[in-house]
């Protein structure tokens, strides 16, 4: 392209950003917006959930989880009769047993492992069950 004489301004190519088709000058950038909440207002939020469950009778507390149970069918005729159809259970998983490979296969049941509780999953849920171990384990964090 001629530098002088055209009458026109001297610009490099027609991919520039003032040209149609051209780049975008200072485009849109990928930036992370999320904000952390502090530890005492975390801590805070998961005691007010968990009470609120414990206030309206939805927290079950077993002395342990059922290691024999093996078949589904049999599983889901007893989470049937305690209503836990749409529950999370919380427990301290060393490895898996035969009871989370047969519930992981009924719809709306989540697992979670102690270290991994949160206001959303506790809130989410209708029911909460919780082993013995689970909740000193619980109590112990949020001290």
């Amino acid at each position: 392209m001629k530098q002088k004489g055209s009458g026109s301004a001297r610009h490099s190519t027609r991919k520039v950003n003032i040209f149609k088709g051209g780049g975008v000058a200072f485009g849109p950038l990928p930036r992370d917006h999320s904000t952390k909440l502090p530890k005492k207002i975390r801590s805070l939020g998961l005691k007010l959930a968990l009470s609120s469950k414990a206030k309206n009778k939805e927290l079950v507390v077993l002395d342990e989880l059922p290691e024999k149970e093996t078949i589904f069918k049999d599983l889901r005729n007893k989470i049937g009769k305690f209503d836990l159809e749409n529950s999370l259970i919380i427990n301290d998983f060393e490895k898996e047993n035969n009871f989370t490979k047969a519930a992981r296969n009924i719809k709306n049941i989540d697992f979670l492992k102690v270290e991994g509780i949160n206001v959303y999953d506790i809130l989410r849920k209708e029911k909460i069950v919780i082993t013995k171990g689970s909740l000193k384990n619980i109590e112990e964090r949020l001290q």
